[in-house]
Parts: C-alpha cells; structure tokens; sequence
C-alpha cells in the first residue's frame, strides 16, 4: 500500500505552487524533477523529494481553473521516468 505522507527532505519543500521559484530553461519550458536526489541538469529549484525505492502519488490540483481546464482539452505534461 502506498504511503501517501509527505517526504523529509533537506530543502523542507513538500509541493510546487505559482510561488516556487521554479527556474525556466532558456527556450521558456519548464523542467520539474521527482525523485530522492536532484538530477544532474535541472535546478534544484525544479526538484521535488519522493521516497527512496518506493512508490508515490503525483496530484494536480487547479484553484479557479479556466474554460479549458475543466473541458478537459488542458493536460498537464506526461511524467517521463529517466536513468
């Protein structure tokens, strides 16, 4: 069963909002990592800490969302695992 708690972590950061410092890459788009440590390449900004050699829950939640939000036509980005 997963453990749906949040992660201890260094940075003490438990989620990302549209007050995270979040750095854009120089073409304007968005990076954002998860896992136990930071990726090599993605500003430790952009990391968010998830349990080591367990699973998580991933949740988007949208305040006030707009027309295409709850049309269904916005999809956030696919979640792409990397080595």
């Amino acid at each position: 069963m997963p453990d749906y708690r949040v992660v201890p972590n260094a940075l003490n950061r438990f989620n990302f909002n549209n007050y995270s410092p979040l750095q854009k890459e120089p073409d304007g788009s968005l990076k954002i990592t998860l896992g136990p440590t930071p990726v090599a390449g993605v500003p430790e900004s952009n990391w968010l800490s998830t349990p080591e050699g367990k699973p998580f829950s991933l949740t988007f939640r949208t305040y006030v969302p707009k027309e295409i939000v709850k049309t269904g036509e916005w999809r956030p980005a696919p979640v792409v695992k990397i080595d």
